[in-house]
């Protein structure tokens, strides 16, 4: 993003282009970033590798196997362990563990789960390490989008960020060089209640949707332990997309009226330049 604000203050610098393309290159940045974010919804890794995992009619995720039906598991209680068939299982009650091993008083492996036992009859075994043994978190993402999505999704910053130098001069341009200050203050005042005060809430809300397992504490709901990643990315970025398609047609409206600012020279005619606030003169007179 710094790249891309110090290339686009030297670009209008060297080329001093006028203010409807400056206007222009910003509508323009927005909609691309729009459409980015379009782009990145259909960019993720599948959560294919949890075992069980499904939603009920009613909305419900459980992540209940046939192996696993009479072993009364706790539903609040997610402790993930890695199964030798490449399968996420939501606890070891879940994969049906039958024992544990102890390293320090520490449970670091589960054996004799018979979720994956069940599996093992289309997997092929793996080293000499039984397939019914499992160890503690999340197995490795084979997924390779990842990599994918940071490079676009830094191209997509780094062209939005080409048009900040050019807002910031037509704000500064488009108002009597006397009211800059008040100019400035006002957009500051948009931001912060338009945008610091809306986005935590609107964005809060956008992640807890995608929460599939929330941990509970004495009844009350509190930190999510798993979120849906294609609900997280399809809402997340449609929302932010959304956003900016309404910033685009916004600064449509900018381009529009921005024929009438000299966007490169500022030039103060006597009569109207700034007075010095202590002396009550011009300040051209009170300099040195």
């Amino acid at each position: 993003m710094g790249l891309g604000i110090i290339i686009s203050g030297v670009f209008i610098l060297r080329v001093k282009p006028n203010a409807r393309f400056v206007a222009a290159w910003i509508a323009f940045t927005a909609v691309v970033y729009a459409i980015g974010m379009g782009i990145l919804m259909l960019i993720g890794c599948p959560m294919k590798d949890f075992a069980g995992l499904h939603t009920t009619s009613s909305g419900l995720t459980t992540f209940e196997l046939d192996c696993n039906a009479t072993c009364n598991c706790d539903r609040n209680k997610f402790s993930p362990i890695c199964g030798r068939d490449k399968s996420t299982y939501f606890s070891a009650c879940h994969a049906g563990c039958q024992n544990i091993t102890l390293v320090d008083g520490k449970i670091v492996s589960y054996s004799e789960c018979l979720c994956m036992q069940n599996n093992s009859a289309n997997i092929s075994q793996i080293g000499k390490e039984p397939l019914a043994n499992a160890t503690i978190g999340y197995c490795d993402l084979e997924c390779d989008n990842f990599i994918w999505y940071i490079i676009l999704f830094s191209i997509f910053v780094f062209i939005h960020s080409t048009s900040e130098v050019g807002s910031m001069l037509l704000i500064l341009r488009c108002v009597d060089p006397r009211d800059k200050a008040m100019a400035l203050g006002l957009i500051q005042f948009a931001i912060g209640l338009f945008g610091n005060v809306p986005c935590p809430i609107v964005y809060g809300a956008v992640v807890d949707s995608a929460c599939l397992v929330w941990e509970m504490a004495s009844g009350e709901r509190g930190a999510c332990r798993l979120y849906d990643a294609d609900v997280f990315r399809k809402f997340y970025h449609g929302t932010t997309g959304a956003i900016l398609l309404c910033a685009f047609f916004m600064d449509i409206i900018v381009w529009y009226k921005a024929g009438s600012i000299n966007f490169v020279d500022e030039q103060v005619p006597p009569q109207e330049e700034e007075l010095n606030p202590i002396t009550g003169k011009a300040r051209s007179e009170t300099s040195v």
